[in-house]
């Protein structure tokens, strides 16, 4: 069944079984693994993929940690994390249903943050910058990153309507004052037509 026009968690249940042929085709699935190797992960490294979709970068992340590294996906909608979890990826990567505003992570547990094409998407961004960067270690580094500028994907949402009609991009400014208020240091923020960058350090 359809999701209502205010279901957000059912709207990605009900595409989550052509998520990855509908979005990650051709140029687009090329560019994922070369920006996730643009983000100098360390091998061993523990990353948490917030808002992970089917697992889109976890073997791209997989292949930079290392067999000694751990990839934790999270995800709100259970569909989507079945999808991933069903794809079989290494013991090491697993993939847990939940919302990135209540994260069910320990205190400083991660080494990195990595979060691809969902910041939008988040009720309250405020709050889930506020826990990305709780369960991030001392020196942690998080990354918001997607394919296109916020222009284009506000517009995108705009005109797709339902759930997703009032998700919103932070225009690079906006993200940066975001990040630094969330006590991230070292901000840098890239916003131009095919690509978002948004970086900050915990310290």
């Amino acid at each position: 069944m359809p999701p209502s026009d205010n279901d957000k968690k059912s709207f990605f249940d009900h595409h989550a079984g052509r998520w990855d042929k509908t979005n990650y085709r051709g140029e687009q699935s090329a560019r994922i693994g070369p920006l996730v190797m643009d983000l100098n992960l360390k091998p061993g490294a523990k990353v948490l993929d917030v808002g992970c979709g089917t697992g889109v970068l976890t073997p791209h992340i997989l292949r930079v940690v290392g067999p000694k590294g751990l990839v934790v996906g999270l995800d709100v909608s259970p569909k989507m994390v079945r999808q991933a979890t069903e794809k079989g990826f290494a013991e090491n990567a697993r993939f847990v249903e939940g919302d990135v505003e209540r994260a069910p992570f320990a205190d400083g547990y991660f080494d990195a943050v990595l979060c691809f094409s969902a910041f939008p998407h988040f009720d309250d961004q405020q709050r889930a910058l506020r826990e990305m960067h709780r369960v991030l270690a001392a020196g942690g580094s998080l990354f918001v990153f997607h394919l296109e500028g916020s222009e284009l994907i506000n517009s995108f949402h705009h005109g797709y309507g339902g759930p997703v009609k009032h998700d919103r991009l932070p225009a690079g400014p906006q993200m940066a004052s975001m990040l630094g208020s969330k006590g991230f240091g070292l901000v840098k923020v890239t916003d131009k037509q095919d690509l978002y960058w948004a970086y900050g350090k915990k310290i």
